[in-house]
């Protein structure tokens, strides 16, 4: 029995690791048969304090009768999730799954725990650092336990049949790989499987490709080179039937079925045939499918065995699926540090345009790139450079554009849904603006193939905005230093990948520059210029900065924030404020910092306690918030905004909030309205800029090149 509780660890390890929740399965008397899986310093409090087998036995009695995988409620508020185990029709174990905080309940169960668990040591702080999960998060995560679930309640079938140890051994070795992310390929599972069943001749996987067509990725059995390709429509032959109707079918002697003809084509003659969905959330993206061509297969085991089989592959598709868009993510990191790297040591605005047709060019792989660019100095005059065109042809296609661009402006482009062009000679163009506060200085064009799809125009759109502002920098580089140009731009780009960050190091820099402030001494410039970029790794940091007096500030921060002892008081206020803002703003972070000094953490908390009095007074003495007043006397943002925009005052108001990153209880204790009000009005300026979140707002309004002051808020 070991080999199988090996596995089920292996399996519950691998979902407790997809989820991110501590994982356990009980039997019907509370009693453990896995370990415990992610652990974690929150869990352990709970289980120290009340002991955990008596914690899961006292909890067993109000589990009975559970039919379906359900959510409920702690002792301490929180949530779990209960999926009940069946084995021959009977609930037999439990597979429990937690912590999770349902969104907006936070303060609720902090002061829950502090009033009816105090003597639970860090419980609370530990709460502090659980993200709040929304409805469709916690129902995503409800829908994988399930799955576990039926994984686990699968396989404990599975092993009670002596004969298929191999089985179990095989389906251990791959999650534990998938675990270890060890290199697990679809055509290497698919080949050890056939190696396990000797009623069984062929195994394939088909991927769901286009327009509901399926195709062979990978095959094992006579004939398998001819196989692989084969594709077949949602509804045709027996593996399309399986897609339609997304359920498991297994046909027991197809001999005399014309469907056959899907299969003797490519030289296999099947006796008997499987098919089962193969799944990604609740889409079917494959088709697992496999048969007999000696005799019929009559080993029911066998068959459910397959079922199990599919749900490993859907595990492995997952988490293919999770490494693809990881190395997508660090791909897009690695392009926009290229792309900083220029910002901060290029002043040549061609090299430039190289650099942006070189990577969408790489970023497409398409027939040419080019940008036909027009200078501020001489309007008439329009430049084009371009990878993959020949003369005639840029001389055709950027004479088009040219002319467009020419009576052109910024508002003639939608940013967020890039314009797609056909040129003389047939090929599709994507068309991205170059342009920065509501200045268009050309476009950027990049040839498509057939093939290509819209996934990266999201990641070209940015990239296209980050060239508008290099342009707009190097045309305007005597205005600010080109200090403060890479100081800027290092943190404006976090909003392009990390939206959390980015609001997190906004908030970071506005309590530095108010606390310096409150202190009323001289000295903290670098500090300030500095503070929002304590976020990034230092090494990073020392590419893009030459300043070695703005380094050695971060640095200081670095080692305050490890315990490490130092003097500089510019660096112990940039770690104070980011220990403080990263820990749940508590004072007791604060006051129990010995590491830093004591004049400094006083004057601190001073500090805090005087800046919510003072706003809270500030602006009761106000008729109208500090936003209005401020950003109505800005005539251009003001058009910006209500002119182009067509948002109200109220909606101004409110915009201006969100952009300096604060939730809807924050905007409505600035703006003393309900949240309910401030939701709707939300909702209202989504609707007008036709976005779906905030990170798009943010987007739209930066792009169109307002940018709220900081004394605003």
């Amino acid at each position: 029995m070991n080999k199988s509780i090996d596995f089920i660890q292996d399996v519950q390890d691998t979902y407790a690791s997809l989820t991110k929740l501590t994982m356990c399965i009980v039997d019907s008397e509370g009693n453990f048969l896995t370990d415990i899986s992610t652990q974690n310093t929150l869990s352990s409090l709970i289980h120290q304090h009340c002991g955990i087998e008596k914690y899961v036995q006292e909890s067993i009695d109000s589990l009975r009768g559970i039919p379906k995988t359900i959510l409920i409620d702690t002792p301490l508020g929180l949530k779990y999730i209960v999926s009940p185990i069946k084995v021959q029709g009977q609930i037999t174990h439990y597979l429990l799954a937690g912590d999770l905080l349902e969104k907006g309940t936070r303060s609720f169960v902090s002061k829950f725990i502090l009033k009816n668990f105090q003597e639970i040591n860090g419980l609370v702080e530990e709460v502090e650092t659980l993200p709040e999960l929304s409805r469709e998060v916690i129902a995503e995560r409800l829908k994988k336990v399930e799955k576990a679930a039926e994984i686990i309640e699968a396989s404990l079938a599975c092993f009670n049949e002596q004969e298929h140890r191999s089985q179990t051994s095989f389906l251990s070795e791959t999650l534990e790989s998938i675990r270890v992310e060890k290199v697990v390929t679809l055509n290497s599972t698919i080949d050890k499987m056939i190696e396990l069943y000797s009623e069984v001749d062929f195994v394939g996987l088909a991927l769901k490709s286009e327009n509901d067509q399926f195709t062979v990725d990978a095959f094992h059995g006579e004939n398998a080179e001819s196989f692989k390709g084969h594709s077949f429509s949602m509804g045709e032959g027996f593996l399309g039937h399986t897609a339609a109707v997304q359920q498991y079918k297994f046909w027991k002697d197809v001999r005399n079925d014309p469907r056959s003809n899907g299969f003797e084509k490519y030289g296999l003659h099947p006796i008997s045939i499987f098919s089962v969905p193969v799944y990604e959330e609740q889409i079917v993206i494959g088709i697992l499918f496999g048969g007999s061509t000696k005799k019929e297969i009559n080993d029911k085991a066998v068959l459910e065995q397959m079922k199990l089989n599919s749900s490993l592959l859907s595990v492995l598709v997952s988490y293919q699926h999770i490494k693809e868009n990881l190395q997508n993510h660090l791909m897009e990191l690695a392009t926009f540090n290229e792309i900083f790297r220029v910002i901060t040591t290029v002043k040549d605005i061609k090299r430039i345009l190289y650099i942006l047709v070189d990577i969408s060019t790489n970023i497409i792989r398409g027939p040419f790139s080019c940008i036909v660019y027009k200078s501020l100095s001489n309007p008439s005059k329009m430049d084009v450079v371009s990878r993959g065109l020949t003369a005639a042809e840029i001389n055709d296609y950027g004479h088009d554009v040219a002319q467009r661009i020419s009576s052109y402006s910024v508002g003639d482009f939608d940013i967020e849904h890039p314009q797609i062009k056909t040129t003389n000679w047939g090929v599709r163009v994507l068309e991205l603006p170059l342009c920065y506060n509501g200045v268009l200085y050309g476009v950027l064009s990049i040839g498509l193939n057939p093939h290509n799809k819209d996934e990266f125009n999201a990641f070209l759109s940015s990239l296209a905005v980050a060239g508008g502002i290099a342009i707009h920098l190097c045309q305007d580089f005597q205005e600010i230093s080109k200090e403060d140009q890479s100081l800027s731009l290092l943190q404006d780009v976090i909003s392009q990948h990390d939206q959390k960050s980015y609001d997190f190091s906004i908030k970071l820099k506005k309590m530095v520059e108010d606390f310096t402030i409150y202190l009323g001494e001289n000295g903290f410039k670098d500090l300030n210029k500095v503070s929002g970029l304590a976020i990034y790794d230092l090494n990073f940091l020392e590419k893009y900065i030459q300043n070695n007096d703005l380094l050695k500030i971060v640095e200081g921060c670095k080692k305050v924030l490890n315990h490490e002892p130092i003097r500089r008081r510019d660096s112990q206020i940039l770690g104070l404020v980011y220990k403080f803002l990263a820990e749940g703003e508590t004072i007791e972070v604060v006051e129990n910092w010995l590491d830093i000094d004591k004049d400094i953490r006083s004057n601190f908390i001073s500090f805090i306690n005087q800046r919510s009095i003072t706003e809270t007074n500030i602006t009761l003495e106000r008729s109208d918030s500090p936003i209005v007043n401020k950003r109505l006397n800005n005539e251009n943002d003001n058009l910006i905004l209500k002119e182009k925009l067509q948002l109200s005052t109220r909606e101004i108001d409110v915009l201006n909030v969100v952009l300096r990153g604060y939730n809807n209880r924050e905007i409505a204790k600035r703006l003393f309205i309900s949240e309910h009000t401030v939701k709707n009005h939300i909702t209202r300026i989504f609707q007008k800029l036709d976005v779906n979140d905030r990170s798009q707002a943010i987007a739209k309004v930066y792009q169109l090149g307002y940018t709220p002051n900081k004394s605003d808020i």
